[in-house]
């Protein structure tokens, strides 16, 4: 079978999990024998506006770099919403697609991506698959959240009509697709002091804030990305969270669609043989240190439960206020996560989005770990009922440390690519 993913890119300029995904996927279907391509949206050129597609292979797969490509959102909100509608000539994408010939486009972001290569595609009745990584295109936030307000099953609040408030310029998003970003960010890392988490209560300010006369181009740019998504043949939900969300803004009758967990390479399926005392005595979380992550819920539960137990936080390299008895190990590569959870009990994931799966609660508990995660978080599909939470400050470590652990049936990449092509056909 021939596949071309729409993805974010590679490393080093691109890192993440929906990367990482998308690599692993990748791999494994070639290895299976398919013919597969990573389309990516790559370099702006500031001398010329032109579109063009460069072919190269990285990471030992076939790639094709779309140049000057829509905007990328990757940090901060769209400021200009008709820059993300531009148009262009269709010819550049209908060539490529008649040459390529693929069965199946498997696109993994909307961010970048022309409506023209959809609706080209779709004319080419080539098959088109969409995986719910995040929410952009319902929603101009991937994780559906801004000012510490979730808006995912806020029937109330429309979050295109506040989102010109926090909007980034144009600009700013052009610059991280500039060839010299990479080789900054490495450089600001190094350099600049690492702030503390803004502690201010995670509370509804949305009210407070002063509503704005609707901007028309955020709901033209809504409806843009709708009819793109109207397009796909399939979706893929990564867990039963995402295909709720998307199910308020999309009429799943016109889609075939199917939850298919995703997996990880980073997944240990080797259990161990030691039997692990049901005492809890050292929690973890892993992640951000952001409100949307939960990280200030988690300051809550240790503030509550000070005392009890050892506590230790990993993914971030911001300072932790020393009012927290937390051990901060900063971030880490999947090849430290191992050595980093050794001596973990419990890890709780109090995501205050709707985290459309959690792959670190997946790598903890193929870890034998106790996982717990709020009801917000896809990944909890997986746990029985006494491992998810609504309220942080009602979780009895008591209850957790009697229940017995529940290993959920976790595929493999290979297990997962099986089903992932079964998905395509």
């Amino acid at each position: 079978m021939k596949i071309i993913h729409y993805s974010l890119g590679f490393p080093p300029e691109r890192t993440g999990g929906l990367v990482q995904y998308v690599l692993d996927l990748a791999r494994e279907q070639i290895r299976l024998g398919n013919d597969v391509t990573i389309m990516y949206p790559g370099k702006i050129s500031f001398f010329s506006k032109k579109v063009s597609l460069r072919f190269a292979a990285r990471e030992d797969i076939k790639s094709i770099e779309l140049i000057n490509s829509l905007p990328l959102p990757l940090i901060g909100n769209i400021g200009n919403p008709s820059d993300f509608m531009v148009s262009v000539d269709p010819t550049i994408f209908e060539e490529l697609l008649k040459k390529e010939k693929p069965d199946v486009i498997h696109v993994h972001t909307l961010m970048g991506l022309y409506t023209e290569f959809i609706s080209v595609a779709k004319k080419l009745n080539i098959r088109l698959v969409y995986t719910t990584h995040d929410y952009f295109g319902i929603s101009p936030n991937p994780k559906f959240y801004l000012a510490n307000h979730d808006f995912a099953e806020d029937y109330e609040h429309n979050i295109w009509e506040y989102v010109s408030n926090v909007g980034s310029s144009t600009l700013k998003h052009r610059l991280l697709q500039t060839s010299i970003y990479p080789e900054v960010r490495n450089i600001l890392k190094n350099i600049k002091p690492n702030n503390f988490l803004s502690l201010s209560e995670s509370i509804d300010n949305i009210e407070s804030q002063k509503k704005i006369k609707t901007n028309t181009n955020y709901l033209d740019l809504r409806d843009y990305y709708l009819n793109i998504l109207n397009n796909f043949n399939v979706l893929h939900f990564n867990s039963s969270v995402a295909s709720k969300i998307y199910k308020k803004y999309l009429d799943l009758k016109c889609f075939k669609s199917e939850i298919i967990h995703v997996t990880s390479c980073n997944v240990n399926l080797i259990k161990s043989s030691k039997i692990k005392s049901k005492k809890i005595r050292t929690i973890a979380f892993i992640g951000p240190y952001t409100h949307e992550k939960g990280f200030d819920q988690f300051l809550k539960f240790v503030a509550l439960h000070r005392d009890s137990y050892v506590y230790v936080a990993m993914g971030d390299n911001r300072k932790i206020p020393v009012e927290y008895p937390i051990k901060n190990l900063g971030k880490f590569n999947g090849h430290q996560l191992d050595n980093f959870i050794g001596n973990v009990d419990l890890v709780i994931i109090p995501s205050a989005w709707h985290e459309t799966f959690g792959l670190v609660g997946l790598e903890a508990l193929s870890r034998n770990i106790k996982t717990i995660a709020s009801n917000k978080v896809g990944f909890s599909d997986l746990l029985g009922d006494e491992f998810i939470f609504d309220d942080i400050t009602k979780i009895n470590i008591c209850d957790i440390e009697d229940a017995k652990i529940y290993i959920p049936k976790i595929d493999n990449m290979a297990q997962h690519v099986l089903k992932i092509m079964n998905l395509y056909k």
